[in-house]
């Protein structure tokens, strides 16, 4: 009986570290997607502004040429 709970026990624990294994796994990617998201939030941004930007010179220019 002793054998069989100790057993039993075992996969118990091994289940446990199997799952935690998995739900970082999970995190890792959720993270990568994460980031992946924002660096592409990041650079519209950025391309945006560098398009106002390149409007408002051209409009200074053609106030003051």
């Amino acid at each position: 009986m002793d054998q069989k709970f100790i057993e039993l026990e075992g996969r118990m624990e091994q289940n446990i570290s199997d799952l935690e294994d998995k739900m970082n796994q999970a995190l890792a990617v959720q993270d990568t997607k994460e980031n992946h998201r924002m660096d592409s939030m990041e650079a519209q941004i950025d391309a945006r502004f560098n398009a106002m930007t390149k409007s408002l010179e051209t409009m200074q220019k053609e106030l003051h040429g």
